[in-house]
Parts: C-alpha cells; sequence; structure tokens
C-alpha cells in the first residue's frame, strides 16, 4: 500500500486521510491547528497529492465528519475541506441550540456535514444551484439523516433561474468548483469582470427562504448560512425577505461584493432594525440576533 505522509508542527494533532477509491493510493495527514495559513495548507496538500488524482473523486475522513466524504483532488474541493474542517470557519459559540439549520449555497455538503457533527438534533436543509456539486452533496449526505439535499437556488421569488460558470475555454474551468452565480436572463447583473468569464451552463428553480421555511414545517430557521456568490442582494433587498428575517436566530454569511455591487448594503439595511452581535471567522460573517 502506498502512503505519503504530510508532517507538520507538534501541537494537538488531528489525523486526516484521503484515498483514491479502488487503489492502495492513500495520503495520511497529521496537522496541528493554527499551524498554517489556509494557502499554505493547501499548497502543501496539493504538494502531497500524486499528480494523476487530478479531477479524480477521493475519499476524505477527518475528526467532525460524520462520515467518510468524496472530495474531488485538485479543484475547489478541497479548499472548501480546508475552510470548514482545517480552519473551522462554522465554528462558532451560539447561545442557543440550533434544531434547524438552512444552508445554502451548500456546494458539495461539506459546511452541512460539519453542521451535523456540530449540532447531531439538528435538521438541515442543504440548498445547492450547480448541478454537479448537489450530486455530490446527496453523495455525501445520504447516509446522514439529519440532511436534506434540494437542487436549487436561493432568490427573491420563484422562478426559472440561469446558472453561469466559468466559460469553457477558461484555464481555471476544471479546477473552480465554486463561485456559480445565477440570475433571471433579463438581468445578469454581474461585475463586468465577472461577465467577460462567465457563461450560461444551465438552469435551476430560484426558490425563497420563506418558502423554504413554510414547507419545511417549522415557525424559525435557527442558523441561515448563506454563501450564495451574490445572491444575497436580491434576496435581503426585497420586500418579502421582512416576512421571515424575523425568524431567523444567526446568520452566516459570505458577501460578495467583488461578484455584484452592493450585496453587504443589502444585508445591514435589511437587519437594520434587530439588535445583534456580529463576529468574523475568515470570509465568513456571523450575526446572532438578540431574542
Amino acid at each position: 500500500m502506498e502512503i505519503r505522509t504530510f508532517p507538520t508542527k507538534t501541537g494537538t494533532r488531528q489525523n486526516l486521510s484521503f484515498l483514491l477509491p479502488g487503489t492502495e493510493q492513500r495520503v495520511d495527514l497529521i496537522w496541528s491547528p493554527g499551524d498554517s495559513s489556509s494557502a499554505g495548507i493547501l499548497a502543501r496538500l496539493n504538494d502531497v497529492f500524486p499528480r494523476d488524482w487530478t479531477g479524480k473523486e477521493i475519499v476524505a475522513t477527518a475528526p467532525g465528519l460524520v462520515t467518510p466524504t468524496v472530495l474531488r483532488a485538485f479543484t475547489t474541493d478541497v479548499e472548501v475541506f480546508v475552510q470548514v474542517f482545517l480552519r473551522q470557519e462554522y465554528d462558532v459559540p451560539l447561545a442557543f441550540e440550533p434544531r434547524f439549520i438552512v444552508d445554502g449555497g451548500a456546494n458539495i455538503g461539506l459546511t452541512s456535514l460539519f453542521f451535523a457533527a456540530k449540532y447531531p438534533s439538528a435538521a438541515i436543509l442543504a440548498v445547492e444551484a450547480e448541478r454537479s456539486n448537489h450530486e455530490l452533496l446527496r453523495k455525501n449526505t445520504h447516509g446522514c439523516p439529519t440532511i436534506t439535499a434540494r437542487h436549487a437556488a436561493i432568490w427573491d421569488r420563484t422562478t426559472t433561474l440561469g446558472v453561469y460558470g466559468l466559460r469553457a475555454a477558461h484555464p481555471a474551468r476544471n479546477y473552480n468548483m465554486w463561485g456559480f452565480m445565477v440570475a433571471e436572463d433579463s438581468d445578469a447583473s454581474f461585475a463586468s469582470s465577472v461577465r467577460e468569464q462567465a457563461e450560461k451552463i444551465d438552469e435551476v428553480e430560484g426558490v425563497t427562504i420563506g418558502d423554504l421555511v413554510a414547507a419545511s414545517g417549522r415557525g424559525q430557521i435557527d442558523i441561515l448560512k448563506l454563501d450564495i456568490e451574490g445572491a444575497e442582494k436580491e434576496v435581503f433587498a426585497s420586500e418579502g425577505c421582512r416576512d421571515w428575517l424575523g425568524s431567523v436566530r444567526a446568520i452566516m454569511i459570505e458577501a460578495h461584493d467583488s461578484q455584484k455591487e452592493g450585496c453587504s448594503k443589502a444585508f445591514y439595511e435589511a437587519i437594520a432594525g434587530r439588535r445583534y452581535r456580529e463576529s468574523k471567522r475568515g470570509d465568513v460573517t456571523i450575526v446572532e440576533f438578540d431574542q
């Protein structure tokens, strides 16, 4: 069996493993929290992964994972893994025990799996717009009964949306498995730099957060996690957000002003009428509302 070891500094250590299914190739990693930046961890992982893993599905195991999880090697899947399980950007102390979590922009399900381990009694709705990511999301979460995966995009109204990704000729097309944006065909209001690089690759159902709350049969969302690549502008700028925003106890959000101007402005204007505590971990802004 081929085992390649990734040594790190001494300290509190976590044992990680990456396996190429159907082979005996495996990378074992002993990682100490805080021993490197996210970029540094990612660079060292890419150094130790065999190059013939490029684009292949590998199986990762790590503390905090409720089940072995599939990643596509040498893609942004590995960056998300670093963000969620090594840098633990969603490991935020809250003043309450969540019972219902909406993971908007769930990608391949890693944040949902982190929440499932941290809050085992919580029901989690994982919503992902891009088709291949949703398929991997379903594969990664099928063994976790508390997670429900839905192929949809969070938007300000119910409609059909275009899904936009990097153009086929873009050199990073096969690496970037995140950053997919959605828009109505009449209004792809992306930043000019995004429009130059993006093309419509698919269509998806657009759903509102109010609809998700109603369909859940629950009166509130305890954690609303949003990493929806600019759609947060439409979501929080709409009058409809007033109907459900008061039922949300905490929001964990990445604002994408570089992709669509006005995302942060729409968010802070929407929550301006409520008292809250704010913190930040990496790219994630955490707002916990006073009850």
